[in-house]
């Protein structure tokens, strides 16, 4: 019997066949990143493990870049909340 595993992985590696170890990790970890990140495989994708590499450091990099600026958004929302609680239990209650 044939599990998902299996039939995802054959999908993946259709024609990328890694040959080293080396190349099998680093389509491993580029597999993983994608996947990770729910960028999808799509129409464009890394064929051959220098591209790999780049696509999952981009990747890395943006999803940083996305912590980023999501911390630095929510930060004056949270002190605002902090600023806004204080005048009000000093000024109404």
């Amino acid at each position: 019997m044939v599990t998902a595993r299996e039939i995802l992985l054959d999908k993946f590696f259709r024609r990328r066949r890694p040959s080293r170890c080396s190349q099998f990790y680093v389509a491993s970890m580029y597999w993983f990143i994608t996947t990770l990140s729910t960028v999808g495989y799509g129409d464009m994708h890394a064929e051959n493990t220098g591209e790999m590499v780049y696509t999952t450091a981009y990747m890395l990099f943006n999803l940083g870049l996305t912590a980023y600026i999501i911390g630095n958004m929510t930060n004056p929302v949270v002190h605002g909340t902090s600023r806004t609680r204080k005048f009000v239990s000093s000024h109404f209650l």
